[in-house]
């Protein structure tokens, strides 16, 4: 029954963004009652982060390939799964980069970070934990405010934007991987 609200909430989104409008409206749509729909979403962030965990579910990321590839596909599979709700992105960035979402918005940007690296195989703790996700959604976030700001669905752009994230990512990161294993062997 969430899911089949959520999905309708989906197609209001566009023209009342995540409030209690879009929300009254669906639940019309799928004939549940306002307060059980409250229930489920409370609020404009409760439906944002639900939006947000799907699109964390959705990931495909190929068992083959090199790490900087598997984060690629891992980056376009999102895009791909929310392709169809572009005005709903949209809509939950404008929300969630309101000063009071913060807290909230990088506790989803790092979940999400998190999602790509364990689905890519990476099982990092502590300081490489960290930069790997911190870096990522800075990659990711680019992107994605690139991929929003395509008219047409230009997956070629799209692509070719990544792939110049990721490289740059990789450059930048190099010289930290050396000094890591420096001081490793300075201390072993």
């Amino acid at each position: 029954m969430k899911e089949e609200l959520f999905k309708a909430l989906l197609l209001h989104v566009p023209f009342d963004g995540w409030s209690d409008s879009a929300l009254r409206r669906a639940s019309k749509d799928v004939e549940i009652d306002f307060r059980l729909a409250k229930e489920y979403f409370p609020d404009g962030l409760s439906m944002i982060d639900h939006h947000h965990r799907l699109t964390d579910l959705s990931m495909v990321v190929p068992t083959d390939g090199d790490t900087t590839s598997r984060v690629k596909a891992a980056i376009l599979s999102r895009l791909d799964y929310v392709e169809k709700d572009r005005e709903s992105v949209r809509r939950a960035l404008h929300f969630v980069s309101l000063p009071q979402h913060v807290y909230a918005a990088t506790k989803m940007s790092y979940r999400s970070a998190d999602a790509i690296w364990e689905a890519v195989g990476s099982q990092d703790v502590g300081f490489d934990w960290f930069t790997k996700r911190t870096t990522l959604i800075a990659v990711y976030g680019a992107t994605l405010l690139f991929w929003l700001s395509q008219a047409g669905n230009n997956r070629d752009q799209v692509e070719a934007f990544l792939d110049r994230q990721l490289v740059r990512l990789v450059s930048v990161m190099k010289p930290f991987g050396r000094a890591k294993a420096s001081i490793m062997r300075a201390f072993t």
